[in-house]
């Protein structure tokens, strides 16, 4: 084998978000939510944090249609993405919190994409326990 062979690459470098992206993300989203989920600079470093307080806020308005609709398209959008945080902050952050309310999360998972669904199913049965119908 010549030194050429020896020296080529065999990965391929996947650029990630950071998490000041996956906070800017969700704020780009839903800028009137800001001051609630992302009081503070800091905030920008602890994503989990940020996507805890949203899904606050989502299961507190869950009766507003417009709210909900923008949630959805926002889950079924970051669902289907490959960055490793971002899922992170999906299933643990984001999912969890609204599979705390058996309704909302039962309103959410009616609503969302399959691969969203499925995504809350498994919090629902791994974190919470609860058998979905």
């Amino acid at each position: 084998m010549g030194e050429a062979e020896k020296a080529s690459t065999n990965f391929v470098l996947v650029p990630t978000m950071t998490p000041r992206e996956v906070v800017s993300l969700l704020l780009g989203r839903f800028p009137a939510m800001r001051d609630l989920v992302c009081p503070d600079e800091d905030c920008f470093n602890e994503p989990t944090r940020v996507y805890d307080s949203f899904a606050a806020e989502v299961v507190r308005r869950v009766d507003d249609r417009e709210v909900f609709k923008s949630v959805i398209r926002f889950i079924d959008d970051i669902a289907e993405s490959k960055d490793p945080l971002l899922s992170t902050v999906l299933v643990i952050s984001l999912l969890e919190g609204i599979a705390e309310d058996p309704d909302v999360a039962r309103r959410v998972s009616g609503a969302v994409g399959e691969t969203a669904r499925t995504l809350l199913r498994d919090v629902e049965r791994n974190f919470y326990h609860r058998m979905n119908t």
